[in-house]
């Protein structure tokens, strides 16, 4: 206050508390940063803290390790004795893992049972011994509710923050995958996301062309070709055989052998997607063609996948219905591998097929020499005799004798046989003269556009 000279002679002060505003505000500052169930740090928050490794590892030539841990069996304790149980061992998850990092260290809840740690300026070795501590201290976790003893572990995936400059979700990912790479090792081990020739580089190349998969399923970038099968035996009655074999185009247009993406597709359960693809293209956009070719039969392969889908034999039915195709001219190829592994499914499945009309024919046969009992419960139309012992029949006498075995068997079964890659003209005279039925090869026909049979 002054005078009106301008002398000052006093003042006034005026005092708030904002104590509670200031407590609420920092509250909810906390909140949205970090996980309400542990108290570590969440998963943006987390994101952060790898943009500023990231920044370091950069302008500083740091080098920074990242983990993604993933716990093995809490899914057994979240539903034997119950979600209190589990938010309880995530606590005690989250303590063991405050325990064992270094101070500056970020260990923080991705979400579900998932965790990443941070671990700054630590080489790839540090980063290993650190993660082995944390399996052995999760390992000697004894989680006890009511008067039950449940154990756990963790699978993790490492990868370094170098210079590079990775985008945040390209280290995730590369952690993530490394985690995958773990666990599918056999669980309570850890992996280093390395260069090409890794298996956790393998496993997120694998990542990649599945995703690639799904975009060519959206784009309709597979086509249909088919590979003819000859007659060996005189009594095909002037009717040619085509097995349907499927192609896909890559990013540039070029054509990807199966080899390239069918591995990746059993793997992400993906096959079932294609196997309908298959079905729907053939009847749909071919199935008048066919149907006016009286003299040409056809085979479709299906996946282990399709035989679990119950809903498969409807679709396939009512797209066999609406192409107007004899179900005669219509063979299924079901691998050995399949039908033992899904016994239950395939019968069922085989059951439906043969009563509508349609053939079954086992392919890769001889890859589960194991047991022949289980044909006595699968009675099939034909057997495809696998292609790892037609290519060295010739030259040895094991693989001769066993194709000679299987010949036999299927005879006895009233099933024709068929030999899959006969690659050369004594290969192919050779099995004509054991007596086999079929032969299918580059010796007889390479592939071809599914349209240029016709």
């Amino acid at each position: 206050m002054r005078t009106a000279s301008g002398e000052i002679i006093g003042a006034v002060l005026v005092f708030q508390d904002v104590t509670k505003a200031r407590t609420l505000q920092q509250a909810l500052e906390h909140s949205a940063s970090h996980d309400s169930l542990t108290g570590l740090p969440n998963r943006a928050a987390f994101e952060r803290e790898l943009r500023i490794a990231g920044e370091q590892a950069r302008s500083r030539g740091q080098q920074h390790v990242m983990c993604f841990i993933d716990l093995d069996r809490f899914k057994l304790v979240n539903d034997t004795a119950g979600h209190a149980a589990g938010d309880a061992l995530l606590r005690d998850v989250a303590n063991v893992m405050r325990r064992v990092c270094r101070e500056d260290d970020i260990v923080a809840r991705l979400g579900g049972d998932e965790f990443g740690l941070l671990l700054y300026e630590c080489d790839t070795p540090d980063g290993e011994k650190l993660a082995q501590l944390l399996l052995r201290q999760l390992a000697a976790l004894e989680f006890v509710w009511d008067e039950r003893t449940y154990r756990i572990g963790a699978s993790v995936g490492l990868t370094v923050i170098g210079p590079e400059g990775l985008r945040i979700d390209e280290l995730m990912s590369q952690a993530d995958i490394a985690c995958y790479t773990a666990k599918t090792a056999g669980r309570n081990q850890v992996s280093v996301y390395g260069g090409a020739g890794s298996e956790a580089h393998r496993n997120h190349r694998q990542v990649q062309v599945a995703a690639g998969i799904r975009n060519a399923i959206e784009a309709n970038r597979f086509r249909l070709f088919a590979q003819k099968v000859c007659d060996l035996s005189g009594r095909s009655n002037g009717y040619s055989h085509y097995e349907i074999l499927l192609r896909m185009l890559g990013d540039d247009g070029g054509i990807v052998e199966p080899s390239a993406f069918i591995p990746a597709s059993e793997h992400y359960d993906l096959m079932g997607n294609i196997d309908r693809w298959v079905i729907r293209t053939t009847f749909r956009d071919f199935g008048e063609r066919l149907a006016s070719a009286e003299h040409l039969s056809f085979a479709i392969n299906l996946s282990a996948n399709s035989l679990n889908d119950p809903f498969l034999w409807p679709f396939l039915q009512e797209e066999l219905d609406r192409s107007g195709l004899s179900p005669r001219r219509l063979h299924f190829e079901i691998t050995e591998t399949a039908v033992m592994n899904n016994l239950s499914a395939a019968k069922l499945f085989l059951s439906k097929a043969r009563t509508a009309g349609c053939g079954v024919i086992l392919d890769d046969f001889g890859t589960g020499l194991s047991s022949f009992s289980y044909l006595r419960q699968f009675p099939v139309n034909g057997l495809k005799i696998d292609g790892s012992f037609i290519r060295q029949v010739t030259e040895n006498d094991l693989d001769r004798a066993i194709v000679e075995s299987i010949n036999a068997v299927g005879h006895r079964l009233g099933a024709i046989t068929v030999a899959e890659q006969v690659e050369d003209k004594k290969t192919l005279e050779l099995v004509k003269a054991m007596g086999i039925d079929q032969a299918q090869g580059y010796a007889i026909a390479m592939p071809q556009p599914l349209e240029t049979i016709f």
